[in-house]
């Protein structure tokens, strides 16, 4: 089985403590940890076994890092990307307008952002 390790929540990681985590595990070195944290956009790793990926979330959890691990085919597959044209948000929900004026409204306890690339404007009430 193949297992990931991924941050619940947006924090900075300390290049200098968590590199020497994954440099640790077998096969990949300091600079190898280094890059993988200076990279880190929510998932950490991927393709570990069951026991490093425990090992790795226990470590990071010592560092009062919130991490967890799960088996990648339990992810949901990463739809391709949508472009939206307008979006209102609220403290419970977004509700986004794709290009076709389709709204769509998501409760926030819903939404899994892994990465915002561009945003032209946001509108907060």
């Amino acid at each position: 089985m193949s297992y990931c390790v991924y941050l619940k929540r947006r924090q900075s990681l300390p290049v200098d403590q968590v590199a020497p985590l994954i440099a640790s595990i077998p096969g990949l070195t300091m600079a190898d940890g280094q890059q993988m944290v200076r990279r880190s956009r929510g998932f950490l790793m991927e393709h570990l076994e069951l026991d490093q990926a425990r090992h790795l979330v226990e470590q990071l959890r010592g560092l009062k890092i919130d991490a967890e691990f799960r088996q990648i085919r339990e992810l949901a597959p990463n739809p391709g990307p949508v472009t939206i044209r307008a979006g209102r948000f609220s403290s419970d929900s977004c509700t986004v307008q794709d290009w076709k004026s389709q709204e769509s409204t998501l409760l926030w306890e819903d939404v899994f952002l892994m990465s915002v690339t561009h945003l032209h404007a946001l509108e907060i009430p």
